[in-house]
């Protein structure tokens, strides 16, 4: 049953600390709650929503997945959006407090992978698709598609390729790093790998320093190991290095997680300068770097601030 239910236009964009995103989801969440939308109710399609509330569809479009991932409605395919089961009175939803689920790491890094092609995705540190080397990965695809099917159909090493290996270490040599092959270990993402080593390093309960703001798969990662995340404030060259230097005296890190190289959110290099004083602090308090850095493969001299053999690196 397709809704007829009216919507006041969301004219106050920001009530107090709420978003058109958000007065979009309180009104639906309102709808329900006086049962003006009745459960299995057809909700409005998201260009009539957007024109009745004089929002963007974007924004109808994240609030619908939101009010999806908290169950109140659910997607039919083909079909658009439905209220679900059994709605709380609006004095039940009001006893539990309000949760902000935009500061939510877990959330937004689903988010990041389930949003719509159209929603913008700022702080996903993923290059557009027409700036990577397509024409050259097409062709490896196809070189590949041509190899020993044992090459096609059998598991790999615990390690990884032996031959990308042996390019790493030479890349890694031209750098200053001096590493065997057995010393590297492919993973599916750096995420992965920052995953190993939080498995290694960490115990629930340890504190890890992150800086503020990071890139939310930090937080995302960090929360499922059960550890304690305080972060340190990001300047263009650096984390604050007082604050940092408090951090360490205060809570006694574990770890410190970071993007030293085109930071991710806020696109900073770790100046050299920083970047010695981090290190000796870090020698003197027995703080292992964790160093989340892509640019060695999206630029041909990427910048390296950190000394060889002085961080893990993801």
């Amino acid at each position: 049953m397709l809704s007829k239910t009216k919507f006041a236009p969301a004219v106050d964009r920001t009530v107090g600390a709420q978003t058109s995103t958000g007065a979009v989801m309180e009104a639906i969440r309102l709808k329900q709650a006086t049962r003006a939308l009745a459960p299995g109710e057809k909700l409005p399609s998201i260009r009539g929503l957007a024109a009745n509330m004089q929002v963007s569809p974007s924004t109808v479009i994240e609030a619908y997945d939101r009010l999806a991932a908290e169950g109140l409605i659910h997607a039919r395919a083909g079909s658009g959006f439905y209220v679900s089961g059994a709605v709380p009175s609006r004095a039940l939803l009001e006893a539990e407090p309000p949760r902000d689920r935009a500061i939510d790491p877990l959330w937004v890094s689903r988010q990041s992978l389930d949003a719509r092609p159209e929603m913008l995705k700022p702080g996903c540190g993923w290059l557009p698709a027409d700036w990577m080397p397509n024409a050259a990965l097409r062709r490896a695809i196809r070189r590949l598609a041509r190899a020993d099917d044992a090459v096609l159909t059998d598991y790999g090493g615990t390690r990884g390729s032996p031959a990308l290996r042996h390019i790493l270490v030479r890349q890694f040599a031209q750098g200053g790093i001096e590493a065997g092959v057995d010393q590297v270990l492919l993973t599916a993402s750096g995420t992965q790998a920052i995953d190993l080593v939080c498995r290694l390093l960490l115990h629930p309960g340890d504190t890890v320093l992150v800086d503020d703001p990071c890139y939310f798969n930090f937080q995302a990662l960090l929360a499922t190991h059960r550890v304690r995340v305080v972060g340190v404030p990001y300047t263009p060259t650096g984390p604050d290095l007082s604050l940092f230097a408090e951090a360490l005296s205060a809570h006694h890190p574990r770890l410190y997680v970071t993007n030293s190289a085109l930071h991710n959110p806020t696109g900073a290099t770790l100046s050299p300068q920083t970047a010695h004083r981090l290190l000796t602090m870090a020698a003197a308090h027995d703080l292992t770097i964790v160093e989340d850095t892509s640019s060695p493969i999206s630029s041909p001299s990427p910048p390296r601030v950190w000394p060889p053999s002085t961080a893990f690196s993801a």
